[in-house]
């Protein structure tokens, strides 16, 4: 939806500077094939940057599925390890499109935040 806002010119967009890098929940891409408009949105809104974890290739957040599998400590390393892959790119923020994959990292030490793709998109509307 946001990207066919952004496509038809629905919002007036304030672009940042900021560096993102974009987590894709496994839901969204793996359930449901959806890859491009969450980039597209990204790249609408902040200065997005491309990973070797984009699309198909995404991480675990640790959440979710992970929850049936393993221990609770290999779901904190699972996260973290996510986290670690994702700040070697030096984002300012780092996005995703998954309240739980947003709970999840929030649990992990980093020095960067974690923020959904909308609230990005709200805080481009300035």
């Amino acid at each position: 939806y946001l990207q066919s806002l952004i496509r038809h010119n629905q919002l007036k967009i304030h672009p940042s500077e900021q560096k993102t890098v974009f987590h894709n929940p496994c839901e969204l891409g793996r359930g449901t094939d959806v890859y491009a408009a969450p980039d597209e949105v990204l790249k609408a809104v902040s200065h997005k940057l491309a990973t070797a974890y984009d699309g198909k290739k995404s991480l675990c957040c640790g959440g979710s599925l992970a929850n049936i599998h393993i221990t609770a400590q290999q779901r904190t390393q699972l996260s973290q390890n996510a986290i670690d892959r994702y700040l070697t790119y030096r984002p300012d923020l780092i996005v995703t499109a998954c309240p739980l994959c947003k709970k999840t990292f929030a649990k992990t030490e980093k020095p960067v935040p974690v923020k959904d793709i909308a609230e990005v998109v709200a805080e481009s509307l300035g």
